[in-house]
């Protein structure tokens, strides 16, 4: 369901209020910070088909969505559970990095 719910918000600008408003990408977001590293591998994946859009991105990051993943990845370092998330940051960050190139922003 949750897939649904990015591939909708990553439709319009008005649709992502829509689901913003509607509380469940709140859910999602939340399972960025669970315990369990599948959950948070999943959530990585979906919030990576949010962030190919610009208003995705934009959202992304004005929910530090990006900065956590940053911070993911740093942990990774001292944390061997967070090797298994390193696959799902690494095209987070390629896929922000692509949508940065398309509208010229860096």
């Amino acid at each position: 369901m949750l897939q649904v719910i990015t591939n909708i918000a990553s439709e319009s600008e008005t649709a992502l209020q829509y689901v913003t408003n509607s509380g469940l990408l709140q859910d999602l977001l939340q399972d960025l910070s669970c315990d369990d590293v599948l959950i948070q591998l999943n959530a990585a994946e979906m919030l990576t088909n949010l962030a190919m859009c610009q208003h995705g991105l934009m959202y992304l990051t004005q929910q530090g969505i990006v900065g956590r993943m940053e911070s993911t990845m740093v942990e990774a370092e001292s944390d061997p559970l967070q090797d298994f998330l390193l696959p799902g940051d690494i095209m987070f960050v390629f896929c922000l990095l692509v949508v940065l190139y398309m509208y010229n922003v860096c």
